[in-house]
């Protein structure tokens, strides 16, 4: 039986949500698949500044959590994380002397094609918050990212995840990353 004439007789899953379907009868999307596990935990600072940590694996960036990233409960919105990966994932780049706008001004952009959070803890207003990020993986077509949010003053676990992209020109084909920029996004060793 469609999963969508379960609540709506007559309907068929396509009418009701195009392009959704599932292969087991009665489930509108695939299972969840696991989660990754949590980046390798480095030392890092605590000013208040975004830096690249002693031994390199991992870049923090800290700041405070703003009343719009909340809820009327004072907890921060699930969406926000995403937007604290790319921040993150920003600023190493720039701490290692490139940026996005680089990499657009050439016709390539890094396509998000995969975001993966967990939520360990409920990170609140007027805390600050450090994200580490780690640049895990590198292809010659894409890269994955891995994240970790934890309090910038107890060092509590709020979060972990990790961003996969692609390189893609500007009409979403899938394309090389140059050979130099290659090496910029490299982890370091």
């Amino acid at each position: 039986m469609d999963a969508g004439k379960q609540f709506f007789p007559g309907a068929s899953l396509n009418s009701i949500c195009p392009g959704v379907s599932s292969r087991i009868p009665g489930r509108l999307f695939p299972p969840a698949l696991p989660l990754p596990s949590a980046p390798r935990d480095r030392q890092g600072s605590k000013s208040g500044r975004s830096e690249v940590s002693r031994d390199n694996d991992f870049f923090e960036t800290t700041f405070h959590v703003r009343f719009a990233e909340t809820d009327q409960m004072g907890v921060v919105h699930h969406a926000v994380y995403a937007v604290w990966f790319e921040e993150g994932r920003s600023q190493w780049m720039r701490a290692r002397g490139r940026d996005y706008a680089e990499f657009d001004a050439k016709g390539i952009n890094l396509a998000v094609t995969e975001l993966r959070i967990r939520y360990h803890r409920p990170a609140r207003y007027g805390r600050r918050v450090t994200v580490r990020t780690c640049m895990e993986t590198v292809r010659s077509r894409g890269m994955e990212v891995s994240y970790k949010v934890v309090d910038a003053d107890s060092s509590e676990l709020l979060a972990t995840g990790s961003t996969r992209h692609v390189s893609t020109d500007r009409n979403g084909k899938v394309v090389r990353i140059p050979d130099a920029w290659l090496r910029f996004l490299m982890p370091e060793s």
